[in-house]
């Protein structure tokens, strides 16, 4: 995973594998100081990947990249060209929140809030962001 986000780059999707987990797929978005990434797996019926959660990364170097992210994800749709299921008052909870840098991992189901791969990756995604933003 690392040799997809160095140097951090502005997009990249790629695969990651944990062993004892279903495969997820990252959808990897930064700015200069501030990231997100989408996670999707295969469910039990789709051939395309669906969203399961979000990983917001804010370093805490600049406010205005952050609002930029919530705004870019508020306004994202998943593969069925549906709104994320983040309600505004996540949002705003995640902007206001005052601790930086900061990681706030969304998940859109019981299964995948039960899920530590994602927890795991998402960590690795914004250790990986924090040193070298």
């Amino acid at each position: 995973m690392r040799g997809q986000l160095l140097p951090v780059p502005e997009s990249s999707d790629f695969t990651v594998a944990v062993p004892g987990f279903v495969s997820t797929f990252v959808a990897f978005r930064s700015l200069p100081t501030a990231a997100m990434a989408m996670l999707r797996r295969h469910g039990n019926s789709s051939t395309v990947p669906e969203f399961v959660g979000a990983a917001f990364i804010f370093s805490g170097k600049s406010k205005a990249d952050e609002d930029e992210v919530i705004r870019r994800t508020s306004g994202g749709r998943d593969s069925n060209r549906q709104p994320y299921p983040i309600p505004a008052s996540i949002y705003a909870n995640i902007r206001n929140e005052p601790t930086r840098p900061f990681l706030a991992l969304t998940l859109w189901n019981v299964a995948t809030a039960r899920d530590p791969s994602l927890l795991a990756i998402a960590q690795a995604i914004a250790g990986v962001f924090f040193d070298n933003c």
